[in-house]
């Protein structure tokens, strides 16, 4: 519909156009299905209920297991993620912070 890009701010429903000369208010805006990148690729494999919940666990038991006393200072994320890496279970730096109670 326009020729030109559009900054949407869905949560007041107002449209500006990127250099701030032209605004709408009160849109209503009903966004399309995004279309897929490849139309031959297969889509991603939806994750597994609870997945992140098992990896999670997995980091919990692993830092228990091999530092009771609590993971020294000295002991970075990334390491913890390459030995459970090395066990077969990938666990995302991310999801090990969480279960180490965010450090």
């Amino acid at each position: 519909m326009f020729d030109y890009p559009l900054l949407v701010d869905r949560h007041n429903g107002v449209l500006t156009t990127a250099d701030g000369r032209m605004t709408w208010r009160a849109v209503e805006l009903e966004l399309a299905p995004a279309r897929a990148a490849n139309i031959g690729a297969e889509p991603p494999a939806p994750r597994r209920s609870g997945q992140k919940g098992h990896q999670r666990a997995a980091a919990r038991a692993y830092i228990k297991e091999a530092f009771p006393d609590g993971v020294p200072a000295s002991v970075s994320v990334s390491a913890i993620e390459a030995a459970l890496k090395a066990r077969g279970t990938p666990v995302s730096a991310r999801t090990i912070r969480r279960a180490m109670g965010g450090r």
